[in-house]
Order: structure tokens, then sequence, then C-alpha cells
């Protein structure tokens, strides 16, 4: 038992015994122990891990590696880069440059390529950061890859 719960009972057991104050003391010193407990518990740092967002799906493996690979490839451009890359390419815009770049190695190896892939451009976060620097917008740079990709085959001149 908790000393608040023994003072408590200690209370109840001098109103019983007929020591009114006595049993008002014991019951004084109770509800101060909670305020000093509730105080206390106020003032506390919350330590607890914030619970995972219903609609957040978890992590998988392959999300992992693909950001690892990611990472290895381009570097880590910061939070801004990849708003803007989200903005041309999607929220899963690291899986579709490795898709891309897996593309591209089948095609090598084997001469076979996925046609959609295959046409698509996927420019670097670096190669983004200097159009951007020129003064293009996202939309242009949006409207520029969607006519390479239907008119050019996914080349640039």
């Amino acid at each position: 038992m908790s000393d608040i719960q023994t003072l408590i009972k200690e209370s109840r057991d001098l109103i019983l015994a007929g020591d009114l104050d006595g049993a008002t003391k014991k019951k004084d010193q109770a509800l101060a122990l909670k305020a000093l407990d509730d105080e206390i518990k106020s003032k506390r740092l919350d330590f607890t891990p914030p619970a995972p967002e219903a609609d957040a799906p978890a992590e998988t493996a392959t999300d992992i590696a693909t950001k690892s690979w990611y990472g290895r490839q381009y570097g880590d451009a910061g939070t801004a880069m990849d708003q803007v890359m989200t903005e041309l390419y999607g929220q899963d815009h690291r899986k579709f440059a490795w898709a891309k770049s897996a593309d591209f190695v089948r095609y090598i190896r084997s001469g076979h390529c996925d046609q959609q892939l295959h046409r698509a451009l996927v420019y670097s976060p670096k190669q983004v950061e200097e159009f951007l620097k020129l003064g293009m917008s996202v939309a242009e740079l949006k409207a520029t890859q969607i006519e390479s990709q239907d008119t050019l085959g996914g080349l640039t001149a």
C-alpha cells in the first residue's frame, strides 16, 4: 500500500475510534502527499514514445534498402530538395529512381526493358538544383520532363 492509502486507512480507524482531531491530521497529511505527488507528476518529462499513426504504413525492408541506395547514389540533398523531388515524381521518388536504374541495367545486360520506364526521364537532385538556380520553376521542370517523355523518348537535348 502507498503512504497515501495508509494515511487514509489510519484516518478511518481514528474516526471509528472517536479521535476526530487525529483523523483530521491524517486526512490533511494524505491530501498534502497527494498534492505533492500530482505536482511531481505534472513537472516530470514524458519519455513515452509517440504512438505510430494509423494512416502511416510501416517501413519495409525494401523501403529501407531503397533509401539506402538513393542516399549512396545521390547523397542527402535535404528536406527542401526531397519536397521538390516528391513534386516531380510523386511520394515514392526514391523507388522510381531505383526502378529506372534497375531497368537501365536490365537493358544493358539483356536488351529488354520496361517501355514505360525506358521513356521516363529521371533527374538527379543535383540536376534539379541547377535547373532551379537557372530560374526554372518546378512546374516548368515537370512540363519539360513530360514533353521529353512524349516526343523524345526520355532524351533531352
